[in-house]
């Protein structure tokens, strides 16, 4: 959808150089996206309680990771500390590469 749009050039400028992104478009998309999650994380957290959430998408990628493991009662083979975490609390068969 293509939308016109009054922006800050310097604010856009510095939001291209801290997300790593080379056009406007990119740093737009991907500033919609970091607003968009972290607003998920805060009113999950405001249900769930005070406890801190910071839950990156990489750490939710490896828990539907573990979910399927489950589901499917299939061993996982891992470099990632969060599926030793979850074993200790599911019978999820897990054999971590980090030693």
């Amino acid at each position: 959808m293509r939308t016109t749009l009054e922006l800050d050039e310097e604010l856009l400028r510095e939001a291209m150089r801290l997300l790593g992104v080379k056009t406007k478009r990119e740093a737009v998309h991907r500033a919609l996206e970091e607003v968009v999650a972290r607003r998920r994380r805060e009113r999950l957290q405001a249900k769930l309680g005070r406890f801190e959430l910071a839950l990156t998408r990489e750490d939710l990628e490896a828990m539907r990771e573990a979910a399927l493991a489950l589901e499917h009662e299939c061993s996982l083979l891992h470099a990632d500390r969060h599926f030793d975490l979850i074993a200790e609390h599911h019978p999820l068969s897990v054999r971590s590469l980090l030693g």
